[in-house]
């Protein structure tokens, strides 16, 4: 049965992790304008996605304002894809109205340029909270692609639903091998017959139809601009399948237009790994997360009524 690739253009973005903050600014003003120049030079680079954290047009405008107006055009022209996070989450670890926040002013961030991808993309958190698709389902979000959490014995494909504490649903595509699977594809003929057969056609294609998701990127990665050529040829190797530059939304219309019969998982998904540095920090961001929202937040707001109390009595 032939399939259709969607190979899905991005990065993914740690504004602190591999590097300091000031080093992975430095290296998103180089990343995100070599974004700009190839969307505007070559019309068949259809789409590259912002690992969907607004926060990032927010670095780039401070430091090059000069920018806004090319933004705006590929976000509105659909090509450069934004939101609907302001920075990206590990779910599992802050709280709910941490994540609530993230995705109001993430929403809201994005606004400003144009619109953003009604897609709960989660590429990189150590499992997936229960109460989500409620909160996605508040934000009328339909649909979220992750990676961990759900594991090969809890269903057959990687297109599902998912049914969370309350008995929200939302569609579920999840990346069997990670967001960087498709993201270093051979230049030299043989290797990349090999690549695309092993990584894209057997471990990516995993899903429910034969659409198969398959992202090109990496962390804190250049855009790969021969990308188009890469398929073309590709394309021209492989004529039985079909090879596009894509993005999330397009993938999950195509799956949902073929109907499949979807199984449905429920509640929470732990990932089954964490490594002891990254169990360190977790706790640490737990601790600190959870200030602002049970001691600081309560706070101001009484502090406020307080002072209203005041002003009303002293008004009278």
């Amino acid at each position: 049965m032939a399939k259709k690739i969607h190979i899905v253009p991005h990065f993914h973005w740690d504004r602190e992790w591999y590097f300091t903050t000031s080093r992975s600014k430095i290296y998103l003003m180089k990343d995100l304008g070599d974004v700009l120049n190839t969307l505007e030079k070559d019309p068949e680079f259809k789409y590259f996605m912002l690992d969907a954290q607004g926060s990032l047009l927010d670095d780039y405008i401070k430091w090059r304002p000069e920018d806004e107006a090319r933004i705006k055009r590929l976000v509105q022209a659909h090509r450069l894809v934004i939101g609907p996070w302001y920075t990206q989450s590990d779910l599992m670890v802050i709280s709910a109205e941490s994540i609530v926040r993230n995705m109001y002013y993430g929403m809201k961030t994005c606004l400003k340029y144009g619109p953003y991808m009604n897609v709960g993309y989660v590429p990189d958190s150590f499992g997936m909270a229960g109460n989500m698709p409620q909160i996605y389902n508040a934000f009328g979000i339909k649909d979220t692609l992750f990676w961990r959490g759900v594991t090969n014995d809890m269903v057959k494909h990687t297109d599902y639903n998912w049914r969370g504490h309350d008995g929200s649903t939302v569609f579920v595509t999840q990346i069997p091998h990670g967001y960087y699977i498709g993201g270093n594809i051979p230049e030299d003929d043989e290797d990349a017959k090999k690549f695309w057969k092993n990584e894209c056609l057997i471990k990516a294609g995993t899903g429910a139809t034969d659409n198969i998701y398959f992202p090109n990127g990496f962390d804190q990665a250049p855009i790969r601009r021969n990308l188009v050529e890469l398929v073309k040829k590709q394309q021209e190797a492989d004529p039985e399948n079909t090879y596009v530059i894509s993005c999330i939304e397009d993938y999950i219309k195509d799956v949902k237009a073929a109907h499949p019969e979807l199984e449905e998982v429920e509640g929470d998904y732990d990932a089954l790994y964490l490594s002891p540095s990254v169990m360190h920090l977790k706790g640490d961001i737990e601790s600190i997360v959870s200030a602002p929202v049970y001691v600081i937040d309560p706070l101001v707001y009484a502090t406020n009524d307080f002072y209203t109390l005041i002003h009303t009595i002293l008004s009278k």
